[in-house]
């Protein structure tokens, strides 16, 4: 996905650090469908994603990668009204 990293080091509320290695962020998990991409991707063993798109743009554009983890937590939270 674009934009892919990693939220770790970034400071709290509370003056500590994220951890590292946690928490991701990307844009357009639905553009991945390179298989060293995809591969690297699974070695996260990621157990939660959170798209924030509306209902439109996932059904749009479906995250593939993400709908085949059968393992995953999928929560659809649209920040947009």
């Amino acid at each position: 996905g674009s934009n892919f990293r990693d939220f770790g080091d970034y400071p709290t509320l509370e003056n500590k650090r994220i951890q590292k290695g946690i928490f991701f962020r990307s844009a357009s998990l639905n553009s991945i469908v390179d298989k060293e991409d995809l591969n690297y991707l699974k070695n996260f063993k990621f157990k939660t994603v959170v798209d924030l798109r509306s209902t439109e743009e996932q059904q749009l554009q479906p995250d593939t990668w993400v709908l085949e983890q059968n393992s995953l937590i999928i929560n659809s939270m649209s920040i947009v009204s």
